[in-house]
């Protein structure tokens, strides 16, 4: 149960799945209303960065980022809810509850800056762009959210919707 939990947990934020279980629910339509932190960072120019430089290298390039941001993102109580391409969606304070979720939030986005910056001044960064300097894009937003499933019976995806987040 553990390892199906862990595996599971890397499709779905883990809270969510333990949520599950501990309840003993059944994963279904449906959403609650609730205040959240909502974060979207997109990687500038990835695509462009990337188009010469092979598949390998830009899921080396990306895992390493990604590695670095979610592992911040996490320690700072918040949740990994999607990955979209070269961008993350993270949301704090679903679906536990978290003391200061915009502050967290700022926590997580200072801490990813300068995790950004090591990066771009390491070695391994440098030789296999050539001098290019990652960069991102971050937006912010804390409001009212809908947190929960939205999909069909068939396929569901957990996530935060609404003005907020849009």
């Amino acid at each position: 149960m553990e390892e199906a939990l862990t595996s599971f947990g890397k499709y779905v934020p883990v809270q969510v799945a333990r949520n599950l279980i501990k309840n003993n629910l059944i994963a279904e339509v449906g959403m609650t209303q609730t205040t959240a932190t909502v974060m979207f960072l997109d990687i500038a120019n990835f695509t462009h960065t990337m188009e010469s430089r092979g598949v390998q290298m830009m899921m080396e390039i990306l895992g390493t980022m990604f590695e670095s941001f979610c592992s911040i993102i996490t320690s700072n109580d918040g949740i990994v809810d999607k990955f979209i391409g070269d961008s993350i969606m993270a949301v704090w304070n679903v679906p536990d509850p978290c003391s200061d979720p915009v502050g967290m939030a700022m926590k997580s986005v200072e801490e990813m800056l300068d995790s950004l910056d090591k990066m771009n001044n390491t070695a391994v960064f440098g030789s296999k762009l050539g001098g290019v300097k990652m960069k991102v894009r971050i937006g912010l937003h804390f409001g009212e959210v809908f947190v929960g499933n939205v999909g069909s019976r068939e396929r569901l995806n957990w996530t935060v919707i609404g003005n907020t987040v849009n």
